[in-house]
């Protein structure tokens, strides 16, 4: 395994490491561009993986650059009303390179007018160091599942009403 950036330990990096998946998510979760961009490097790249039907692999679309990736991500805001993300399954490798990548599993929650989706999926994500920080260098999200739940109907008052 080569040095890790800064001759920082592994616990350390990591918790850098997850602490920009984090900031990422949140960025999401709470519709924030300026927050998403300042997760990404400059040369960020979004890779967006299609499957099939079949569930066999599919096309693979990669988008350049900070401003094209964050623009990508931030159309989504408006698709729906709220949303939360959790994190889990943390792997931290430093590659050859001396570029970091991040594997994890990832949850979500978005509460849309018909109903609230849930989904599960993973992320893979490189990270490099620039002036002093980790930034997103690359980031793939591939969803295994999404359900979505139907709106609550609205609940009937009885209060107040005759009884015979």
């Amino acid at each position: 395994m080569p040095d890790l950036p800064d001759d920082r330990g592994p616990a350390e990096l990591g918790w850098r490491a997850g602490t920009v998946l984090h900031r990422y998510c949140r960025a999401i979760d709470q519709g924030d561009a300026g927050a998403l961009r300042a997760v990404f490097a400059a040369d960020a790249a979004l890779v967006v993986a299609g499957g099939t039907v079949e569930g066999g692999p599919g096309t693979q679309q990669v988008f350049a650059g900070r401003d094209t990736v964050v623009g990508i991500l931030a159309s989504l805001f408006d698709q729906r009303q709220w949303a939360r993300h959790l994190v889990s399954n943390l792997l931290v490798d430093v590659e050859a390179d001396g570029s970091v990548d991040v594997r994890s599993y990832f949850q979500y929650w978005l509460g849309r007018a018909d109903g609230t989706a849930h989904g599960v999926g993973d992320y893979h994500v490189t990270m490099r160091e620039a002036d002093g920080r980790l930034a997103i260098t690359t980031l793939s999200a591939t969803i295994l599942q999404e359900i979505t739940l139907p709106a609550a109907a609205p609940a009937v008052s009885t209060a107040g009403a005759a009884t015979a």
